[in-house]
C-alpha cells in the first residue's frame, strides 16, 4: 500500500443493502437504510446515505447529530437538494446545539424536502446530553 493510501472498509450495512420499507396503512410510508456505526472513515457512510437519499422514492426527512459544521462535506454532501431547516425558519445567529466548550456549533441538523413548508424551528436549552435538542415542525404544501 502507498503512503498516501488508507485501508477503508466500507460501512456494514443490514444484509441486502435494501431499503427497509414500513407499512402503516396499506401503502409504504417511508424507507430506511440501517447504516451500522463505524469509525474508519464519515465519508464512505455519508456517501452511502447520500446516494440512498438520491434514489429514495419517499420524501426524506434526516434528522441528526452530523458532529460536523454547515461548511463540512458530510452536510454539504448529505443536505444536497434537500432544505435545512435551520435556514428556513430558525432563530437568527449561529444556532448552537453543541453544548461544550467551543463556542455556538451548529452539528445537529434537520433537513426535509422540497413539498414541505417548515415552521418554528427551535433549540432547545436543555442539557440532555453535550448536544441541544432541535425541534421542528412540517407541513406538506397545498
Amino acid at each position: 500500500m502507498a503512503d498516501n493510501e488508507t485501508d477503508i472498509e466500507e460501512p456494514e450495512v443490514d444484509e441486502s443493502m435494501e431499503p427497509v420499507e414500513v407499512e402503516k396503512t396499506g401503502r409504504p410510508e417511508m424507507s430506511v437504510l440501517p447504516i451500522k456505526p463505524s469509525a474508519d472513515d464519515t465519508s464512505v457512510q455519508v456517501d452511502l446515505l447520500a446516494s440512498h437519499i438520491d434514489s429514495c422514492k419517499y420524501p426524506v426527512f434526516l434528522c441528526g447529530d452530523f458532529n460536523d459544521t454547515p461548511v463540512s462535506y458530510a452536510y454539504r454532501s448529505l443536505r444536497g437538494n434537500l432544505n435545512d431547516a435551520f435556514l428556513e425558519c430558525g432563530p437568527r445567529g449561529m444556532g448552537k446545539t453543541y453544548n461544550g466548550p467551543f463556542p455556538s456549533f451548529r452539528i445537529d441538523y434537520i433537513l426535509f424536502p422540497d413539498g414541505y413548508d417548515a415552521a418554528g424551528f427551535k433549540v432547545l436549552g436543555r442539557s440532555y446530553s453535550d448536544h441541544f435538542p432541535v425541534s421542528c415542525r412540517f407541513k406538506k404544501e397545498e
